[in-house]
């Protein structure tokens, strides 16, 4: 074995968070990414209140996210609009007291989730792994390639000095959709390659003055500057996305003075005004890895799954992936825990990908619901593409081609100009909006996903997958531990304090029963603690167990639900070793300590 560390291959939420889990494990790593320097046109912004909680567990306080996150008011609404001042419908996800006070019984801190730019997030997680020893930052490293065999993976890097190798245990693919270290480990993607392609145009610039009513998202329904505006943050930088139809049209048909006066056409302002800091063509793919491990190659984030960005759910679900993967690296490289354990990761996380992906893709094709609700066909806009690409049309002066798409988009713009005027068409429109709430409102996806199989001891079939907006606390095996408020002595006042990422937890029914399993050694960190009736005075914790007084629930380092168990203290403690012998060495055999040379 080479060493105890790990080469991260990307420097994105899910590399950095990576990196800052395993250093609170005592991993060393080593983050490479290829861009010269941080930065970089913004692109997801939606962080989930899971997130928020791993975020919590790797040293980021919520009060760092708020600080850079749009202001609650303005992330909670999405519209629809001719242009963004002539709105035709609203959704407001805080406009009850029910919606207001649906995160607060579930979570540690409010509000729980965030309009949060990546650029953004990735500044903070920078500024923390940069005060971290054991992780070493090397910006302008270009992964190449690599090579395995029985001690790790020495891999090919390109860096401002020429290339050299890097020695590792394991390598963290982080590095993206495109993923140059997947396509080297030999693993495919299973799903269409593509779905639509997209202009993305990114303005950094203050828009509060051009909006009507605060938002985050704002659909743009006038035919000839359809799209998407994005408020990362409205008073800081914003991302105007719209289709491109290839191969009817390139990227070269929009130039900047063309996207200027589009953009400020649907928001009604000069052209002037609008600045344009870069603009980029993506894919929108719907994929998830066939295998997430190839030897020493793990996969996490974009590089293991492709969603459409419609329910902002794969920067999130890459957090997650980071999450339930480091602690077990972390075990098996401290040598406590059988290499096997690491087969677990796929077994987990990917039927979440997968569900997280049929979602996203069923988000995007309810988009269309929306024009549609008032006679607008979407497939026409293909069509205008395919026309605007024809050689008679080309051979227009670019000034006249823009005037002959706006003279062929008159007609579906009158039927987006009597909506304006007509509240029984608008009332169509607010339904149309009202059913994409599930892109935004997924407190079910966020917390209520469970794991089926893996580190984890179940009886009977695992549960039916819950809603997407309705989050159901339970202790089955494999689901995160709920968020239950404790009248405590010491410090901890929740569930959630009382996790620390590093241990495993044991919350015993009876006082006596934690004192007992304190002094008994399973091969892993355990740490016990009674949750005794004048604890829990709302009764949730005691509803969870169902009343039971002899037992307890061992939960993971990442919180999640290992097994629940009952009998007293002579079946609990065999319940424990049963659990423990599946992936961890015995006691004794752990005093042999891992050697070997760093990363170079």
């Amino acid at each position: 074995m080479r060493d105890n560390s790990v080469l991260i291959a990307g420097a994105g939420p899910t590399g950095l968070t990576s990196a800052l889990l395993l250093a609170r494990l005592g991993v060393p790593s080593i983050v490479l990414e290829k861009k010269a320097a941080p930065g970089g046109p913004p692109r997801a912004h939606e962080l989930s209140a899971r997130s928020v909680e791993i975020l919590r567990s790797a040293g980021v306080s919520a009060e760092e996210l708020a600080a850079e996150a749009s202001p609650l008011s303005d992330g909670s609404r999405v519209l629809l609009s001719r242009s963004i001042r002539e709105e035709l419908a609203c959704l407001d996800l805080l406009e009850t007291e029910a919606q207001r006070a649906k995160y607060a019984k579930h979570l540690e801190t409010l509000p729980g989730c965030y309009n949060l730019s990546q650029s953004a997030l990735e500044e903070i997680l920078l500024a923390h792994a940069g005060r971290e020893r054991l992780i070493t930052l090397r910006f302008g490293h270009e992964w190449l390639s690599m090579e395995q065999d029985a001690g790790g993976v020495r891999s090919r890097v390109r860096g401002p000095g020429g290339e050299y190798t890097a020695s590792s245990r394991y390598l963290l693919a982080c590095d993206g959709a495109g993923s140059p270290c997947r396509r080297a480990a030999g693993i495919a993607m299973d799903g269409p390659a593509k779905i639509q392609d997209f202009v993305n145009v990114h303005l950094e610039q203050g828009l509060r003055h051009a909006v009507r009513t605060p938002g985050k998202l704002y659909w743009i329904l006038r035919p000839d500057c359809l799209g998407v505006f994005t408020a990362h943050h409205i008073d800081r930088r914003w991302v105007y996305s719209f289709p491109l139809y290839t191969p009817h049209e390139t990227l070269d048909d929009y130039p900047v003075p063309v996207l200027r006066a589009r953009i400020a056409r649907a928001l009604g302002i000069s052209a002037g005004l609008v600045r344009i800091a870069s603009v980029s063509e993506w894919r929108m793919t719907a994929q998830v890895a066939e295998r997430y491990q190839a030897g020493a190659v793990l996969l996490a984030g974009d590089a293991a799954h492709r969603f459409p960005p419609t329910g902002g759910l794969g920067m999130n679900t890459g957090i997650g992936d980071a999450h339930n993967l480091c602690w077990k690296l972390a075990a098996v490289l401290h040598g406590g825990a059988d290499i096997a354990l690491l087969d677990t990761y796929e077994e987990e996380r990917r039927p979440v990908a997968r569900r997280n992906c049929s979602q996203s893709l069923h988000n995007y094709e309810r988009l269309l619901d929306m024009p549609r609700a008032i006679g607008l066909e979407p497939a026409g806009i293909a069509t205008l593409a395919r026309l605007m690409s024809s050689r008679p049309a080309r051979a227009l002066p670019q000034t006249a081609r823009q005037l002959l798409k706006r003279v062929l988009t008159f007609p579906a713009d009158r039927l987006v100009r009597r909506a304006l005027r007509n509240p029984g068409v608008r009332g169509k429109l607010q339904a149309a909006l009202a059913d994409q709430a599930e892109h935004f409102d997924r407190l079910g996806l966020d917390l209520g996903y469970v794991y089926a199989a893996g580190a984890l001891v179940r009886e009977g079939d695992p549960p039916e997958p819950g809603g997407v907006s309705e989050y159901t606390p339970s202790l089955v095996p494999g689901a995160r531990l709920p968020f239950v408020r404790l009248v405590r002595s010491a410090a901890a006042t929740s569930t959630h304090a009382l996790l620390d990422g590093a241990h495993f937890l044991f919350i015993a029914d009876m006082p006596a029963l934690a004192l007992d399993l304190a002094e008994t050694r399973f091969g892993a960190a355990v740490r016990a603690v009674a949750v005794k009736p004048c604890d829990d005075p709302s009764g949730l914790w005691r509803a969870l167990r169902g009343g039971c007084e002899d037992g307890g629930v061992l939960v993971r380092p990442d919180g999640h639900i290992a097994l629940q168990c009952g009998g007293g203290f002579t079946a609990v403690e065999r319940a424990l070793h049963t659990y423990f012998q599946r992936y961890w060495k015995p006691a004794a055999a752990q005093c042999a300590a891992m050697h070997g040379e760093s990363i170079r």
